[in-house]
């Protein structure tokens, strides 16, 4: 079987649904390939080539989820800094990366490597070159383009999908040949969003103990949520018995809480962490 392996990482959510995505519609149009879910954080001994763990005990995607997590957007000006240090932590550990990627494709053999994530994609490509030269590099733009530059397209030879022809452009500006660039209609999403909604919608909001025949927003911010959500719910209280809320929460705990607590007249749903997104928009 051709064996493919889907690079992501944990850092915001969008490059694992984007690999898991890619996972299930190879499952279901290509029985006679393997896609395989690689989450580079798990690669053994990963954490000896990072020096953010090294000083904090936290990756770098750990600090940058627990900034979403927080809503602390005040330090989003911060991000081209955290940015520039993210790269400076690869340079630094340039050589053990090398070796630990190198030591995980010999072992594993993958016979097409498809990256979903930002940083990594020229340390990823010259490993997989050492250990498996013959094996093609593929990179999946996760964001609508590559901002700053080399955030994701590095001049090396390797595939690259884009999602909007602005990227499409950047690509060619690296240099990169027609035949290498693939633009699609956009970012990837989940092959359920595609099945036809056969549900009966009055049904399913009353399942959720939701006014049937109420008009229904969907608000969600990502598999770690923000507090930004609760400043969203009470401008839209002013709505008040004219709409109904569902809230997806994500890995937010303590903004579920919060939003349970302070909830009032208007009707709310608020859930946390869901694999099922698809279905939260059949009652709305």
């Amino acid at each position: 079987m051709t064996r493919i392996d889907l690079i992501f990482y944990s850092g915001g959510g969008g490059h694992r649904r984007t690999a898991t995505a890619l996972y299930q519609v190879i499952e279901k149009q290509q029985p006679n390939w393997q896609p395989r879910l690689v989450n580079i954080e798990e690669i053994e001994n990963i954490e000896q080539a990072d020096t953010f763990y090294k000083m904090t005990g936290k990756n770098g995607n750990d600090i940058y989820n627990l900034v979403l997590k927080k809503g602390w957007t005040f330090l989003i000006p911060l991000f081209p800094l955290l940015r520039t240090l993210a790269k400076a932590n690869i340079r630094q550990n340039y050589s053990e990366l090398i070796a630990l990627f190198e030591s995980h494709w010999r072992k594993n053999q993958p016979d097409l490597v498809v990256s979903c994530i930002p940083f990594y994609n020229r340390v990823l490509r010259e490993s997989l070159q050492k250990a498996r030269p013959t094996t093609p590099f593929v990179t999946i733009l996760t964001d609508f383009a590559d901002s700053p530059p080399h955030f994701w397209i590095e001049p090396q030879e390797q595939f690259l999908i884009c999602p909007t022809e602005q990227a499409v452009e950047q690509a060619r500006t690296f240099g990169y040949q027609e035949k290498r660039i693939f633009r699609t209609s956009g970012l990837v999403i989940n092959p359920r969003f595609y099945d036809p909604i056969t549900v009966d919608r009055r049904s399913e909001r009353q399942r959720l103990d939701l006014d049937p025949d109420l008009p229904t927003g969907l608000v969600l911010f990502g598999g770690y949520g923000s507090k930004v959500i609760l400043e969203i719910a009470k401008r839209l209280e002013c709505f008040q018995d004219k709409l109904q809320l569902i809230f997806l929460c994500g890995r937010n705990e303590e903004l579920a809480s919060a939003l349970r607590q302070s909830q009032g007249f208007q009707k709310w749903f608020v859930t946390t962490f869901t694999e099922d997104i698809p279905y939260y928009r059949n009652p709305i």
